[in-house]
């Protein structure tokens, strides 16, 4: 399991980081906090949740919204701004977010939704490679 944390401000990107290392499982991630930087380790590694900020050092979560949207297996992506609209939660999920949420006043809701899909992803993968026969006793 691969997190790709797209944040500029480091003291955010250290809130998640803990949060991730605190997940069941092997979880790795990497942090991006420019557009180019996260859209090419998106391409590089391939990771299965990015968290996306709109605001970032150079570019926009936008415009990696964007990248992912034009790939054949994209991450599933979950946004954290401080950008609390309608309108901005609105364009974020057409272009391919799943959840949006607000730095301000939900940050237990974000963590709560990211572990979830960790959890989730790593039964899947489980049951997969029960499947598979590839279970080491």
């Amino acid at each position: 399991m691969r997190i790709l944390v797209v944040e500029d401000n480091s003291i955010i990107a250290s809130l998640i980081t803990s949060h991730i290392d605190e997940l069941p499982g092997k979880v790795e991630y990497d942090i991006a906090t420019t557009a180019v930087e996260a859209i090419e380790i998106i391409h590089s590694d391939h990771p299965d949740i990015v968290t996306l900020d709109i605001h970032l050092a150079k570019g926009t979560g936008y415009e990696v919204l964007a990248a992912i949207s034009k790939l054949e297996n994209p991450p599933r992506v979950i946004m954290l701004s401080n950008l609390d609209s309608e309108e901005v939660s609105g364009r974020c999920i057409l272009l391919g977010a799943e959840r949006y949420f607000d730095k301000a006043s939900q940050f237990e809701m974000f963590f709560s939704v990211l572990s979830d899909w960790v959890i989730a992803a790593q039964r899947t993968s489980e049951d997969f490679e029960c499947r598979a026969g590839n279970v080491a006793y």
